[in-house]
């Protein structure tokens, strides 16, 4: 879990994913990782979830074939 905070508020406590994927995160002064601002800004989010990768080992599960990840976008069969 990470918190966000602003001005010593508290705005959100969630999974890094989920506060990188909010569209006000700049709002805030904090600037999202390399990933999710690439995924952000080609349109390309979890087809489940609706969030943007984080790390580069989500991104490249996101761009691996789901053939490839065994059927599904976790690569869990």
């Amino acid at each position: 879990r990470v918190v966000l905070m602003n001005e010593g508020k508290v705005i959100a406590v969630d999974t890094p994913q989920r506060l990188f994927s909010r569209e006000d995160i700049s709002t805030y002064g904090v600037e999202p990782p390399m990933y999710t601002k690439i995924f952000k800004g080609l349109g390309i989010k979890y087809p489940k979830t609706s969030l943007y990768p984080v790390t580069l080992e989500e991104a490249k599960v996101m761009l691996t074939p789901v053939e490839e990840r065994g059927g599904s976008l976790h690569g869990d069969a």
